[in-house]
């Protein structure tokens, strides 16, 4: 697994079943793991590992485990 560190809009989309999304200038992410659910719709840092290859519910774009995440200032 290699180690990200990314920006961007962190959304929940029920598409499927409650989905955690980061949307970055790069494109988007599907987060798993510890996400405080008032982070969402503000603009976060991620810090984490790509998952191995699965597959997501929410078809948006690679998994990301979340190690860290924090509101950007």
């Amino acid at each position: 697994m290699s180690g990200v560190n990314l920006e961007g809009q962190l959304e929940r989309d029920a598409f499927g079943g409650p989905v955690l999304i980061l949307r970055t200038a790069d494109g988007s992410y599907q987060l798993q793991g510890e996400v405080p659910s008032k982070l969402v719709g503000l603009r976060v840092r991620v810090k984490g590992a790509e998952a191995p290859a699965q597959f997501g519910f929410g078809m948006v774009g690679p998994i990301i485990d979340v190690s860290h995440i924090e509101p950007c200032d």
